[in-house]
């Protein structure tokens, strides 16, 4: 895969670098991001092309040579397969130590030589020495041009009682740092973390608890537990029932108004003549109109 590499101010202002044209000038870094942590990359301009300049219509293998003949790389052919180094890439990028080693054969050899791996070196205990570097590049996207990068060295994992630690722990710096009185052994911590309660429901929590009067100073841990849970689980809403159209909004509610109150529409009476009528009525019974 691609890695992430370093670009110096002191790139664009290279008088060797101007003499080559624009497009072998982007293309030049572009090349790093492709190469190993020794700085070699197989001499294929098609995919060269692919990866870095992937939305233009350029032939990358004359860039190439640009870059070759200004000494910015050297092409070279070992065992019948043709590769590139970039020249003094190690003088001007830190890999991280835990990139993989380079598979691609150095210029000057005849031939591809077998590849052995080299044994972790140990301490006077059983732990392997790890040198320690800069932090790890960004994988950017997947890359044949580096044959290691198809054999990423294995990331380690945290066990799972060590995330819940981490997470437990920050849960506390947080709440602390927000006055809540607790430590990330309390009880409550564990059922916090399994649960997954974000930092967001937190603060709502705290926010909660503040309201309260007087407000706890500092807020104990088991005041705010079933604050946080309330927090989680919210009660649902009660249903709120529709609320019937009103009556004299139309003839049937007209008409059951009638029967309720004993009255009967006239032969020739019209709806809204028998609705003063009703109003009428219920003024006298002391009735609300709803």
């Amino acid at each position: 895969m691609a890695r992430a590499r370093n670009i110096k101010p002191a790139l664009w202002k290279n008088e060797d670098l101007a003499e080559c044209s624009i497009w072998a000038r982007f293309l030049f870094p572009g090349l790093w991001t492709l190469a190993d942590r020794e700085g070699r990359l197989e001499d294929r301009p098609k995919r060269i092309k692919a990866e870095v300049l992937p939305f233009d219509t350029v032939d990358v293998d004359p860039l190439l040579q640009e870059l070759a003949q200004h000494s910015f790389i050297e092409r070279y052919e070992v065992g019948g397969k043709r590769f590139i180094q970039v020249i003094n890439f190690k003088k001007h990028q830190s890999p991280h130590y835990s990139e993989s080693a380079s598979v691609i054969p150095p210029p000057g050899l005849r031939e591809i030589p077998a590849i052995k791996e080299a044994p972790l070196r140990e301490d006077s205990g059983s732990r392997p020495v790890i040198k320690r570097g800069s932090q790890p590049p960004d994988s950017l996207i997947p890359d044949s041009l580096n044959p290691s990068a198809s054999n990423p060295a294995p990331r380690s994992t945290e066990p799972r009682t060590a995330v819940k630690a981490t997470r437990a722990g920050a849960i506390a710096g947080r709440l602390r740092a927000a006055g809540v009185q607790i430590t990330p052994m309390h009880p409550v911590m564990l059922e916090w973390v399994e649960a997954g309660v974000t930092d967001e429901q937190f603060d709502e929590a705290i926010a909660r608890a503040r309201q309260h009067k007087p407000p706890p100073t500092p807020i104990p841990a088991k005041y705010l537990h079933p604050i946080v849970l309330e927090v989680m689980n919210p009660p649902p809403e009660p249903e709120r029932k529709p609320q019937g159209e009103a009556w004299w909004k139309t003839n049937q509610g007209i008409d059951r108004m009638g029967r309720e109150l004993g009255m009967r529409p006239g032969g020739t009476e019209s709806y809204e003549a028998y609705k003063a009528r009703i109003f009428e009525e219920l003024k006298k019974r002391g009735g609300k109109a709803a």
